[in-house]
């Protein structure tokens, strides 16, 4: 699976594993221009789990992730 940044287009992001939450990636991060987006689809409990803890972490910025 190719996983591509959504804002720079990117190939190569880092995965951030959150343990106790998902075995695996829950979130990525772009190694180029550090955005953050969850992995998972909308609408579903491990995208909600990802978005918490992004506001959590104060990652999400003016345009919805960091």
């Amino acid at each position: 699976m190719i996983v591509i940044c959504p804002k720079c287009k990117d190939t190569n992001p880092w995965i951030i594993e959150v343990r106790g939450v998902y075995d695996g990636a829950l979130i990525w991060e772009c190694r180029a221009c550090r955005h953050r987006w969850p992995r998972f689809a909308e609408n579903t409990p491990l995208y909600k789990r990802a978005m918490e803890l992004l506001a959590q972490w104060r990652l999400i910025d003016s345009e919805g992730v960091g």
